[in-house]
């Protein structure tokens, strides 16, 4: 099975069924996010000073617009620890884990065979995050990762970057953008996807 996929997100907009997201962060802070594009995640996050742990879980339910009938469902899984160096004000934290993703596809063409199948694989990452305050209400967050290595995907790697704008001690507004690379080729499956598009999110505090 092979699916190379470039989304933007006007496509995303127009093929979305349904997505969700959520973030869990304890003694830095907690979020709950409803994105508008194309997934859906929920994320916890606990850590206090120097050290910390995280679950980051995002599934994704497209609806591609070809001649027929297709459906796409990723979930992807990420456990690992936090080590953070600075200050309140200008924050860098090491990120490092394990991400587990599951993926499902049918597909039928019109004039073509159906195609259906599924892969799922377990893999390392490291990354990097840096939160700086910008002014009283607003912070800004930059986060990059990678894994795989041709140890579960040839490569997975992201960028995501977010300004959060406090309305109260623990209560905030959060914009940003997420975009992700998944490469994974094996004799029998080839799946090599750019997701990408807007975060909009609501945080809760602790």
């Amino acid at each position: 099975m092979e699916s190379g996929i470039d989304v933007s997100f006007s496509d995303l907009l127009d093929n979305f069924d349904f997505g969700l997201m959520a973030y869990y962060l304890m003694a830095y802070y907690w979020m709950a996010y409803c994105c508008m594009a194309y997934y859906c995640m929920a994320y916890y996050e606990a850590g206090r000073k120097r050290t910390g742990h995280f679950i980051d879980l995002m599934y994704a339910d497209l609806g591609p617009d070809v001649p027929g009938k297709a459906s796409f469902e990723q979930i992807m899984l990420e456990a690992g620890g936090i080590y953070r160096r600075g200050t309140p004000e200008e924050a860098v934290d090491l990120l490092y884990g394990a991400r587990y993703t599951d993926l499902s596809a049918d597909l039928q063409i019109t004039g073509q065979p159906r195609v259906k199948g599924s892969r799922d694989w377990l893999e390392r990452f490291v990354g990097g995050r840096q939160s700086t305050q910008l002014s009283d209400r607003w912070l800004l967050s930059l986060r990059g990762d990678g894994g795989g290595f041709g140890a579960g995907s040839d490569l997975t790697w992201g960028l995501r970057g977010e300004f959060f704008y406090g309305l109260g001690p623990k209560n905030s507004l959060a914009v940003g953008w997420r975009y992700m690379d998944i490469d994974y080729d094996r004799s029998d499956f080839l799946f090599d996807v750019e997701l990408n598009g807007p975060i909009l999110a609501s945080v809760w505090g602790l």
